[in-house]
């Protein structure tokens, strides 16, 4: 039998071998690729929940701001006038 050699239709048609891979690919997760990054961002995500749990909390009242400052002026008392009463 003679060596396949290279076939003049370019490898397709009824006599070309193709042989099948022994696994087919897949390509790897994104978590799987970036593992440390990964790590990185819940260790992240965690502390940050841990420290807004932790932080001490206001009350949620909200207060009435205190009135403003009024600034009465005194009113000027008249002068005893000395002609009154007379006639």
């Amino acid at each position: 039998m003679p060596d396949p050699g290279p076939n003049p239709s370019g490898g397709q048609g009824p006599n070309s071998y193709v042989p099948k891979p022994q696994f087919e690919y897949k390509a790897p997760s994104i978590i799987a690729e970036h593992k440390y990054l990964a790590i990185i961002f819940v260790l992240a995500i965690v502390a940050a929940s841990v420290y807004l749990i932790r932080a001490p909390h206001k009350p949620l009242t909200i207060e009435p701001p205190p009135p403003p400052p009024v600034y009465i002026e005194p009113i000027p008392q008249p002068a005893p006038d000395s002609h009154t009463g007379r006639s």
